[in-house]
């Protein structure tokens, strides 16, 4: 969370619902695994994986990593609107239907939509674009021959210096 909201703050971005659906997700998988393979029960386990959000309340100092990520939730008007339609709708998700035993509902999620293969690949694809927008690396740069802000020359240079030409 704290990753992606340092890069927004960074891009001056805001989160979009196709990241608040890959959040969403990684929420619920965090869930089905404390039910799953930890054998929690109850809806505190929800209410804890699904609390990331917009707090108006928050005493975090600007800057730390909570700060960054409240702020990433804030809109014009309290938190994200899409938000809560969001965290609502996957968290439906994961409640049983009453006359399911929970354990069975939860294999079922797990081999459909929740499978976590499919999630791995979100997650990698995730990272990739998060990647992107990155910088190269300054040994990189140096190795191509051309750093960012400096001239062909200063790069030769500064190549010489560090002993990589």
């Amino acid at each position: 969370m704290a990753l992606s909201a340092i890069q927004n703050s960074r891009h001056e971005s805001d989160i979009t619902v196709l990241w608040m659906d890959l959040a969403a997700r990684f929420m619920a998988q965090a869930a089905l695994e404390q039910y799953v393979h930890y054998g929690a029960n109850g809806p505190n386990v929800l209410l804890h994986a699904f609390a990331w959000g917009f707090d108006a309340n928050s005493t975090a100092g600007k800057g730390s990593d909570d700060w960054e990520v409240n702020s990433m939730f804030s809109g014009e008007e309290g938190e994200v609107p899409e938000w809560a339609g969001i965290r609502k709708q996957f968290i439906g998700k994961l409640l049983p239907p009453d006359d399911m035993p929970t354990q069975l509902h939860f294999q079922k999620i797990l081999d459909d939509d929740f499978f976590p293969g499919n999630f791995e690949n979100l997650m990698a694809q995730f990272l990739d674009r998060l990647l992107d927008h990155q910088p190269k690396p300054l040994l990189v740069q140096i190795e191509k021959g051309q750093v960012e802000g400096l001239s062909g020359e200063q790069t030769q240079t500064l190549k010489q210096i560090v002993s990589l030409g």
